[in-house]
């Protein structure tokens, strides 16, 4: 749960300063980790190009926090997932000066407060939101247009393109920073933006999803399976539904798990029919012993449980699922809730001076349930060639990827697996790390892992400046 806090604050009008037409911005101070900060706030619309001259496609809404003082500062652009979420919670809860803070166990009443684990010390942030998200909507284009894989990656790429031309930045040093699904858009554009001499210097990958065959399977793609165990062995540990041994040291719990997947599990799926019944029933034992799920249901699931069950049943005394973003708790947990939306708006209004009168969006289920994915006719997309070529081409890119460990939406060992095996050249392997959290998919609700996941963000850009 996002911890609970009291603050209190002294409204004052946003003082205004230069920006492009169409765009609000006041200046503002921060305190952030016991030092003050004084910065630019802008919130407004990026607008895409039509077919005609002069014609707007669509508008994408943003909001930029900038110091201006110092213009040899990198940009981050920064979105969430869904697809058709709008980055309402990267911005909010995870990177932006100023967070929510949720005032009460019924998730009605927020406040907002200063980020201790906010980026802007070490870049200037731009959060993104895509057509028909937030505030984001198509003009002279249909908004199908941009709901798909390729639509998608072409809208953010003019978009970023767009923000650093009406702002002067062409030359920035740029990182990308993207959740969920974020991280398949963050892939999918990198590339594009290096060809039209965007200075892309890194990106973060947080609960990382760039090949869908990691998590969507069937009993033709063991994948799935392999890549989950240990986030099943993670979430038992939690829960104390494995031996006293492992429940009171659950690293190593974890380390069984990986070494089981690697050295027998992966071994005996590939055998199929071929098992033995006394193969069979002792594997069955042996991930009852790693999961907490009754040897029996594996017999019966053909050795392979998926995620969806799996919640369903770990705590069926319960009479509840755990989670599916974080198998630690119980139910299914939404940060972004009305209340913490509306909220969100009387921030733009009162903070940045930015109203709109449409309703902010924070997930859209009409661009979810209408998104082209192309390539889903032979099989579950997949942009981590295109993340490969990208690395290829511009070897001096970094990749930073962040899971949590309670991820039941993007488990940890099968994202590793994903970036194992995006086939790199033997110069640029280690030109990427992974790094596991405390949490689940928004770790960083997580306070002790989110001032983690901050550190090694900045550490992660600082070395890259």
């Amino acid at each position: 749960m996002i911890t609970l806090a009291l603050y209190t604050t002294l409204a004052h009008a946003p003082m205004q300063a230069t920006a492009p037409t169409g765009w609000t911005s006041s200046d503002r101070d921060v305190t952030i980790r016991s030092k003050r900060y004084h910065y630019t706030a802008s919130a407004g619309y990026v607008n895409l190009p039509g077919e005609k001259a002069g014609e707007v496609a669509a508008r994408m809404f943003f909001t930029a926090y900038t110091m201006p003082s110092d213009p040899n500062r990198p940009i981050t652009f920064v979105w969430n997932g869904g697809p058709g979420g709008s980055s309402i919670l990267m911005h909010m809860y995870n990177l932006g000066p100023r967070k929510l803070v949720q005032m009460d166990e019924k998730q009605t009443k927020y406040d907002i407060v200063d980020n201790d684990n906010s980026l802007l010390p070490t870049s200037d942030l731009v959060f993104m939101d895509p057509v028909g998200t937030g505030f984001s909507k198509a003009d002279k284009a249909d908004p199908k247009t941009y709901w798909g894989v390729e639509g998608d990656i072409q809208a953010t790429r003019k978009f970023i393109q767009g923000y650093l031309d009406q702002t002067g930045r062409k030359s920035a040093s740029v990182f990308l920073a993207g959740e969920s699904y974020g991280t398949f858009r963050a892939a999918g554009v990198a590339y594009p933006l290096i060809q039209h001499d965007v200075n892309l210097k890194g990106i973060v990958l947080i609960s990382n999803a760039v090949n869908l065959n990691t998590f969507a399977g069937d009993d033709y793609n063991d994948v799935v399976y392999l890549g989950y165990l240990p986030t099943y062995t993670a979430i038992a540990a939690h829960h104390h539904k494995l031996s006293d041994e492992w429940n009171k040291n659950p690293q190593k719990a974890i380390a069984e798990s990986i070494r089981f997947d690697k050295e027998e599990y992966i071994p005996a799926l590939e055998k199929g029919d071929a098992l033995t019944a006394a193969e069979r029933m002792a594997l069955a034992k042996k991930l009852s012993s790693l999961t907490g799920i009754d040897a029996e249901i594996f017999d019966k699931s053909n050795l392979r449980l998926d995620p969806e069950r799996f919640r369903n049943i770990i705590m069926k005394e319960a009479h509840k699922p755990v989670d599916r973003y974080n198998g630690a708790i119980l139910g299914n947990f939404e940060p972004a809730s009305k209340a913490a939306v509306a909220r969100f708006t009387q921030y733009l209004k009162d903070e940045i001076g930015f109203t709109e009168k449409t309703e902010y969006v924070p997930l859209s289920f009409v661009a979810n349930f209408n998104w082209k994915w192309g390539t889903a006719i032979v099989g579950p997309p997949n942009v981590s060639d295109r993340l490969k070529t990208a690395m290829v081409k511009s070897p001096a890119l970094r990749v930073l990827v962040a899971q949590g460990c309670y991820d039941l939406a993007t488990p940890f060992f099968g994202e590793e697996r994903t970036m194992l095996h995006l086939g790199l050249p033997d110069n640029i392997k280690d030109h990427w790390k992974l790094n596991i959290y405390e949490g689940g998919h928004m770790m960083y609700l997580v306070p002790e892992s989110h001032v983690k996941l901050h550190d090694d963000i900045e550490k992660f850009m600082t070395s890259l400046k």
